[in-house]
């Protein structure tokens, strides 16, 4: 690691964020969010859900049973997933999990991520 706090996994993972496609549909766009996302971060388990200014609710599930097992994870937090909500919840969340804890650079890492 360098004096600028970042090493060149990090680097790479900038890269890789800053090289999204943004394609044009939803589902499209699901599918690259789920491939970085599982080959930067190791995500197993992973859910989108955005909502618009008018109600609509588009959703995004990988890796998960049920609707309900989401829930159920929201709510206990475990040590191995990280939330973020888009505008404070009001324009829906994006749920990542790992199979092990993650790290604070690991939480900085999906934060930026998710913001972009």
């Amino acid at each position: 690691m360098n004096n600028t706090g970042f090493n060149i996994y990090d680097l790479f993972v900038f890269y890789e964020i800053a090289s999204l496609s943004y394609p044009q549909g939803f589902d499209e766009f699901m599918e690259e969010i789920t491939e970085k996302s599982t080959r930067l971060f190791g995500t197993r388990r992973l859910a989108v859900v955005l909502l618009s200014e008018n109600g609509e609710k588009k959703e995004h599930y990988f890796g998960f049973k049920s609707k309900q097992n989401l829930e159920e994870m929201l709510m206990i937090k475990p040590e191995n997933s990280f939330v973020y909500y888009l505008d404070g919840g009001r324009l829906g969340f994006m749920y990542f999990e790992n199979d092990h804890k993650i790290s604070l650079r690991g939480n900085k890492l999906y934060s930026i991520f998710s913001k972009e």
